[in-house]
Parts: structure tokens; C-alpha cells; sequence
């Protein structure tokens, strides 16, 4: 294999590293997310939505807002 294409090798390899680490740390900001929502939910710092704006879309205070 020559140089050129060894070159091309490596910097797609250097890519598709740089993509998993990138997806590595979204999975764990994710994670983190979910968990602080359920723990707002248990504590009652985070409300559910209501089964309107649920099916909605849209939060409670817009539904309010537009009543």
C-alpha cells in the first residue's frame, strides 16, 4: 500500500476514533440526564406532565399560556 493511501487510512481511523469517543461521552451525559430526571420526579422537584400536554407536546406552562 502506498504512502497516500496509508495516509487516507489513518485519518479515517483517526475519524471514526474521534466519532466513538464522541458517542462514548454522549451516552454518559445522557445517563447523567436521565438519572437527575428521575431523581427530580422521586423528590418532587420535577412535575410530570399532564396527560394533555403529553399528547400535546407541549409543556404546562405553554398549554396555560395559550388558555
Amino acid at each position: 500500500m502506498d504512502i497516500g493511501l496509508q495516509r487516507e487510512y489513518g485519518e479515517a481511523f483517526r475519524r471514526l476514533a474521534a466519532f466513538e469517543e464522541l458517542l462514548r461521552k454522549a451516552a454518559t451525559i445522557g445517563g447523567r440526564a436521565s438519572a437527575l430526571a428521575y431523581d427530580g420526579l422521586t423528590k418532587g422537584a420535577l412535575l410530570p406532565p399532564s396527560s394533555t400536554s403529553a399528547l400535546s407536546g407541549k409543556s404546562e406552562s405553554q398549554e396555560a399560556r395559550e388558555q
